[in-house]
């Protein structure tokens, strides 16, 4: 599918503009964060942990509860500042936030523990989802944990365009194989809502030991 440069930066100024992340119902967030909680405390504990588009904070915090110090990254310096806001009111120290663009693969180091939650169906060109894919490989640590949701489709790929809002609904399998590609195995998934033509979950890889 031929993506119109346009499409990508329409998307990137929606992300860098919003004040809020929540797209769906609250039921939805609060399914998200039951099947985060119940995976990461299957894996737990981390000695650090990355979040990438780590929007306001809710779900760094979670990881928070399983790992020694946990980095939220974001494009959106209004959602940055309501995430230090969210730690500032709950607990500090373990926890920073940064303003940094994913697909721009900012120097992040390794981490035990990485989470892209809902961020590559906002990435729309072919060339800014590979540098996020790198990018996730480049910062787990080799024996890692590495957790992605997105909304994945089950055939051709799907644009879904709402007002100023842009999402790309990758192929499913072509997401797993380029995430495969840089050496992430996928283990598991925990779907969270699906329809005739898309699913969205919460999907498990780990980083094999050395390095592909």
């Amino acid at each position: 599918m031929a993506v119109s440069s346009d499409l990508h930066h329409q998307s990137r100024e929606y992300w860098t503009s919003v004040t809020t992340s929540y797209l769906g119902t609250a039921a939805y967030y609060d399914a998200q964060e039951k099947v985060l909680r119940q995976v990461l405390a299957s894996y737990a504990p981390f000695p650090s942990a990355l979040d990438l588009g780590c929007a306001d904070g809710r779900f760094t915090l979670v990881a928070a509860e399983h790992a020694d110090y946990v980095l939220g990254v974001d494009l959106n310096p209004m959602l940055i500042q309501q995430a230090r806001d969210r730690v500032q009111a709950t607990q500090g120290g373990r926890i920073g936030f940064r303003v940094e663009a994913v697909d721009e693969q900012p120097e992040l180091g390794t981490w035990a523990l990485v989470m892209c939650l809902g961020v590559t169906s906002c990435v729309i060109s072919p060339e800014s989802f590979d540098n996020v894919v790198r990018l996730v490989r480049a910062c787990a640590q080799p024996g890692g944990l590495v957790l992605l949701k997105d909304t994945l489709s089950r055939d051709e790929p799907i644009i879904n365009r709402s007002g100023q809002y842009v999402a790309m609904y990758r192929n499913r399998d072509a997401y797993l194989a380029a995430f495969s590609a840089v050496g992430l195995e996928f283990r598991r998934e925990f779907p969270l809502s699906e329809t005739a033509t898309t699913s969205n979950a919460l999907m498990v890889f780990e980083v094999a030991q050395s390095n592909p």
